[in-house]
């Protein structure tokens, strides 16, 4: 694992560690206790001493941003929800640390896999596991993946017990694009999908992901009235959460969230 290398501490509670990472707590509506992630402390120096150890120029996939958050209690309530009903599946496409996943598998989720195409952010998600999630830690499964690839996806296919799950992966054209066709695909086979974003590239990656999606659903109904709800951060949560819910240096204090699945046939 490429955290162990980085010396990931299993016994420190929200202070930096070795290697610039540190442990957030989260508490979500819905949960017993706090979820508990590891990311980068410091990602500039975090950049350069892990591009140095493994080539790999882009950890700030290993940051929590606040679309994270947002996602990750609509999951708990999705998976709270079906719990105790049935089968609860749940993907998280360009994880990161991984906030959704690990939510997911403390509110009962019976399978959660955690994708993403960098090792360190898949590391995070699988250590965050095992620290503080042991006896669950079984049902996570990490799986690295590039959403830009044409080879089949590691998630596929999807079916209506799978909740689809991205956060803040709206930042270019083509990732917001192939965004769009991953959640066209898998509403099209019955799964709920959570997308949370806080207005990357001034709104146009959401601009992109719906174009996608009615495309790629092949102008289906359900496709044409879809729009992004703004989703508020109360303050009590941005003190609670510090920096962790920062983006581009200053706190959101909402995300903007679209929830999508195929229409009840009794509606």
């Amino acid at each position: 694992m490429h955290l162990l290398s980085l010396g990931v501490a299993t016994t420190v509670h929200g202070t930096a560690v070795r290697a610039g990472v540190s442990q957030i707590s989260i508490t979500l509506k819905g949960l017993s206790g706090p979820v508990h992630v590891y990311e980068a402390a410091d990602p500039d120096r975090l950049l350069l001493e892990h591009e140095r150890a493994s080539g790999e120029s882009d950890v700030y996939g290993a940051c929590l941003w606040p679309s994270s958050y947002v996602a990750a209690r609509n999951v708990v309530e999705e998976v709270g929800r079906r719990c105790g009903t049935e089968r609860v599946r749940v993907v998280e496409l360009g994880c990161g640390p991984g906030l959704p996943s690990l939510a997911a598998l403390a509110a009962g989720a019976n399978e959660v896999l955690a994708c993403d195409w960098s090792p360190l952010a898949l590391d995070l998600v699988a250590c965050a596991a095992l620290d503080h999630q042991a006896l669950r830690a079984p049902r996570l499964r990490t799986e690295r993946s590039n959403l830009l690839s044409d080879a089949p996806m590691p998630w596929e296919p999807c079916d209506p017990q799978t909740v689809l799950v991205c956060a803040d992966l709206l930042y270019e054209a083509a990732t917001a694009r192939a965004v769009g066709r991953c959640v066209a695909r898998a509403v099209s086979e019955g799964a709920t999908c959570i997308v949370a974003d806080p207005g990357r590239m001034n709104g146009k990656g959401r601009e992109l992901l719906l174009q996608e999606m009615h495309t790629s659903s092949g102008d289906a109904e359900w496709s044409r009235t879809l729009r992004f709800l703004v989703e508020p951060i109360s303050q009590a949560d941005l003190r609670r959460c510090g920096a962790s819910l920062s983006w581009c240096g200053r706190q959101e204090d909402s995300v903007g969230l679209l929830r999508v699945s195929l229409p009840s046939p009794c509606a």
